[in-house]
């Protein structure tokens, strides 16, 4: 068989004429994107979390808001027991007063008329 030899040219430089006019797009490397990621990521939680504060205080604050509305309906109806007490007291005083009159009175009506004569 029969060698082939090929001719090899000596490399030659050439400078181009003429030069893009647009410039390459620039990649940005894969550390800068997952430091980004990971920013972004935080910056999403501390979002959600900063949501979930408010969203608790507000909740606080209407809890808040409706203990003071049930303390004071419940002072409302201990100010209604206490007057309930007292006026059944007071009716409670009136009625034995008037009976002991009424009692002293059959007394000194009976102790006054024989019951033979």
């Amino acid at each position: 068989m029969a060698k082939k030899e090929t001719a090899s040219a000596p490399p030659t430089t050439t400078v181009p004429q003429s030069f893009p006019q647009v410039l390459p797009p620039n990649y940005p490397s894969q550390t800068h994107d997952f430091g980004l990621q990971a920013i972004m990521e935080m910056q999403k939680a501390v979002g959600q979390l900063c949501e979930a504060v408010n969203s608790l205080k507000d909740q606080g604050k209407e809890r808040d808001r409706k203990l003071d509305d049930l303390a004071k309906e419940v002072r409302d109806v201990s100010k209604d027991v206490h007057a309930a007490k007292v006026t059944i007291s007071v009716v409670g005083a009136l009625i034995l007063l008037i009976a002991g009159f009424i009692a002293w009175m059959v007394n000194t009506y009976i102790s006054t008329h024989p019951a033979g004569k």
